[in-house]
Order: C-alpha cells, then structure tokens, then sequence
C-alpha cells in the first residue's frame, strides 16, 4: 500500500501534467528533510590531525624520550612531590594519585629546589616526577617532568572533587587503570598523551 507522500507525490506529478502551474505542484510536496547541525558535520578540516597511516608520526615514536619505556617494557617509576607550601587538601589529592599511579612514590618536597629532586630521581632510577602545585586551599595545577632529558608539561586544574566528595563513592581495587585517550589526534596530542600519560602507567 502507498505511503502517504508517495501518494502526494503522484498527485503532483499528475496535476503538473494536466497544466497546474508549477508553484501550486511546489506547495503541494512535502518539506525536504532538514540535516541536523551537529558537532562533527559542522568541524571544520584540522591539517594538523595526524592519519592512521602516517608512517613519518610513528617512526617518530621508535626515537622519543619514552621509547624504552612504551617499547622495552621497562617499568616506569614515579616520583610525586609538592610545591613547597602545601595546602590542607593537598596530601588528600596526594594520596588518590599515589592509588591511581601504579609503582608511585611520594616524597615530601621540605626546602628542597626541584633542580635537586630532578638529580636526585635521576639517580635513583625515577622515569618521571609529578609536582602538585597548591593555592592556599586545595591544588590548581600538575607539573608532570620526563626524566632523564625531558619533555616537562604544566597541567591547570579546576574544580577538584576528590574520591571522598563523591557521594556512595567505590573504593579503588588492584587492576591497572585503563586510559582513554580519545581525541589526542593531533601532533601535539599524540605526544603529550604519550609522553605524559601512557609513560606514567605500568602496561607490561
């Protein structure tokens, strides 16, 4: 059995036969179905975002300072600190980093310069070190350093809730977290969510 615009359609078609002008036929027809507007319809083209088959990016990644760790399997050690005025919700947001961060290890800062952490973590086999910054009341930003050379990255927070916050919170249970890293797409993406994510994470 015909549709109902399928019927419409006939009857257009027929009256434009018997002569109809067209502008009636027109108005008899049904709407065109709009298109909704959507994020991805709308993105304009990003030259930056890096192709699946791009062989020069992953090359790269056999040469960078955390090749021996993501490649070897060597397993990463983290050294966390802190900036050198602590605030009262600083050694809470310390402590679900260390339950988050496999093989991490805290230390506190004292009056310490982060150029002697820096060479005592070399020396002592640390692959990268975290610097909770803190405002007077809770941590605004991450300082996240790959040792031995490099590269350093500065991460503002905003809005931190902690685990305790959460009402009906879980606990934390022994699994190696899962990292989503969706959307780390460009150049610089594909690096930081490599150099500063994936290095910091046993997967071995």
């Amino acid at each position: 059995m015909p549709s109902l615009n399928m019927r419409r359609s006939w009857r257009s078609v027929r009256r434009l036969r018997l002569g109809m002008p067209l502008r009636s036929v027109l108005s008899s027809l049904p709407p065109p179905k709009k298109i909704p507007r959507t994020i991805e319809n709308t993105r304009e083209l990003d030259e930056t975002v890096c192709r699946p088959d791009d062989e020069e990016l992953f090359a790269g990644n056999d040469a960078d300072e955390f090749s021996s760790i993501l490649k070897y399997g060597h397993t990463p050690k983290v050294l966390i600190t802190t900036c050198r005025y602590n605030s009262t919700r600083g050694p809470a947001f310390i402590s679900e980093l260390l339950s988050v961060i496999p093989n991490a290890h805290y230390y506190k800062r004292g009056t310490y310069d982060l150029k002697k952490i820096v060479e005592y973590a070399n020396n002592n086999d640390f692959s990268s070190i975290i610097v909770v910054h803190t405002n007077r009341r809770e941590p605004d930003a991450l300082l996240i350093i790959g040792l031995p050379d490099g590269p350093t990255a500065h991460f503002k927070l905003s809005r931190l809730v902690l685990r305790k916050d959460i009402k009906n919170h879980g606990n934390p249970t022994s699994h190696e977290p899962e990292l989503v890293l969706n959307n780390f797409t460009t150049r610089l993406g594909h690096r930081v969510g490599r150099l500063h994510f994936l290095s910091l994470f046993l997967w071995f």
